[in-house]
């Protein structure tokens, strides 16, 4: 658990790093953007015109500008983009791509699993997912504290045997069986006192008969 909450942490810092320096380049490129691809600025002259004559060609002006300021918006800059492009390649026509099938395999990938999981591990999954969430929405101390509880709870439940587990889901607490072996516990020991005890009228005759003296000419 800890070692996952460290990858996480790790994870998270070096995505706030990544998006804080996008978002420095990004400012620097709209400082000098007037919106406008014939009034952006070009490292090479040659290079300038050759965009400005592929984007001529191809008639669609309007279109690349839009896109250029939803990228900006973004923050997908030069970097960004090559990596993009080294990595997917060639996207092509993906309109008509229906998102059904994006939809099947979230389904198929994040809720069917959890759902073969037994009921201790079903448990476990849900307070993964929710515990970041308390720890946004309401305080980060006591997303620690309640944290730190599942760890402790968790080693605990490692460290009892499976038989001993099954054993356990398998008791059904009935409360009326409990009370009654209670209450027949304490009449076994009541009677049992009972019977060690004499009584007082048992235990009175001797004590008469021990101070009654003796008749006379009897043998002392």
């Amino acid at each position: 658990m800890w070692a996952w909450g460290l990858l996480l942490s790790t994870c998270a810092e070096a995505d706030w790093l990544l998006k804080a320096d996008a978002n420095r380049r990004s400012g620097y490129l709209r400082k000098g953007f007037s919106g406008r691809l014939l009034d952006a600025g070009c490292s090479s002259s040659s290079d300038k015109e050759n965009i400005h004559k592929e984007i001529f060609e191809s008639g669609k002006l309007h279109e690349v500008e839009a896109a250029v300021r939803v990228l900006l918006r973004m923050n997908i800059v030069t970097g960004e983009l090559q990596r993009t492009a080294a990595k997917t390649g060639q996207l092509g026509d993906v309109s008509r791509y229906s998102h059904l099938w994006v939809i099947v395999g979230l389904f198929g990938w994040v809720v069917i699993p959890p759902l073969l999981f037994q009921r201790a591990e079903l448990l476990k999954l849900v307070m993964l997912v929710a515990m970041p969430l308390q720890g946004l929405v309401v305080a980060h101390d006591f997303a620690f504290v309640s944290s730190w509880r599942w760890v402790v709870e968790e080693q605990r439940y490692r460290s009892v045997p499976q038989s001993e587990l099954d054993r356990l889901d398998k008791i059904e607490p009935d409360v009326d069986e409990a009370n009654a072996m209670l209450v027949e516990s304490f009449l076994n020991v009541k009677r049992s006192l009972g019977a060690e005890a004499p009584s007082e009228s048992q235990r009175e005759p001797s004590r008469s008969s021990a101070s009654r003296p003796a008749p006379l000419g009897s043998d002392a």
